[in-house]
This record gives C-alpha cells, structure tokens and sequence, in this order.
C-alpha cells in the first residue's frame, strides 16, 4: 500500500495509539471512502474532521 504524504506523518504521529483507529485505505475499499475529498479525513461523533491531527487535538474533539 501506497500512503501519501499526510498519512504517513499523521501515523507518525500516532505512533503506539495507532491500533486504536479504524483505518480504511481508500484504494483497497473505495466505497467507504465516497464521503473524503482529501486525507487524512477523521469521522468523529458525528463530525467530520479533515487534516493532520496531533493526539491532543484527536482527544479534544473526540471528548477523551
């Protein structure tokens, strides 16, 4: 699999709390991927939340 840029940085920033998303590639299943113009793109409560995130940012919205 190919990641692009913002990917690989947002699963740098990740790092060890990666495994707690649910990560789809859009190239492997597109269709769940109608919604996301640009990457990364989170779907969180309800909100959809478009770019490079730091984990405080990710808990912020979130509510964690």
């Amino acid at each position: 699999m190919s990641t692009c840029g913002a990917c690989k940085a947002q699963k740098e920033i990740l790092g060890e709390y990666l495994e707690l998303f649910n990560i789809t590639d859009c190239t492997e299943n597109p269709e769940m991927c109608a919604d996301i113009s640009a990457v990364p793109t989170w779907f969180i409560n309800g909100e959809k939340v478009v770019g490079v995130r730091t984990v405080g940012q990710l808990k912020e919205i979130s509510g964690c």
